[in-house]
């Protein structure tokens, strides 16, 4: 039994928010996929339909995995 299990996937998941660039694929936690075409501190915006060009506003907490990244 262990208190400290969850130490290292919370550095994990920051790690992975500190991380956040455009162009990378994410999952939010409501379940939508979509691309970052912007990120500010507290915000993501994600392309959610290439031919509609359709964006949403989320909060950067609500990114549950990265499914692409960017190669740069």
């Amino acid at each position: 039994f262990s208190f400290f299990g969850g130490r290292k996937q919370k550095k994990r998941r920051a790690s992975m928010l500190d991380s956040l660039a455009k162009s990378d694929q994410v999952l939010t936690r409501g379940g939508v996929f979509g691309t970052i075409v912007d990120i500010k501190p507290d915000r993501v915006v994600l392309k959610v339909d290439e031919s509609s060009n359709t964006r949403i506003t989320v909060l950067r907490e609500s990114i549950e995995q990265v499914t692409a990244e960017t190669t740069s």
